[in-house]
């Protein structure tokens, strides 16, 4: 029961440290867009890294690369493009 009485006077401290009850619903859903399309673009960019390997032996380049990887790395970028200009959007629409 004193856990559900910190926590609670915990978020009152913050919610008048950050104003939150002057902050629209529209632009805490932006912001979380911006930070999931954040995160898909880093996934999407390590999927992309990650399938792309070019080896040089004896002179000769061999590619490696894993194409269907490589693909599914680039539709996660468009996702987190796609989120992040939503994100965008939404912020400034809520203004």
């Amino acid at each position: 029961m004193n856990i559900i009485i910190l926590l609670k006077n915990i978020f009152l401290k913050l919610e008048k440290q950050l104003n939150l009850k002057n902050m629209n619903p529209s632009k805490i859903i932006g912001i979380i867009l911006i930070v999931i399309s954040l995160g898909v673009g880093y996934i999407g960019i390590n999927k992309i890294a990650d399938n792309t390997k070019e080896i040089n032996f004896l002179g000769l380049k061999i590619n490696a690369s894993n194409e269907s990887g490589k693909q599914e790395g680039y539709l996660y970028l468009g996702l987190g493009v796609i989120l992040l200009v939503g994100g965008i959007y939404t912020v400034n629409k809520s203004n």
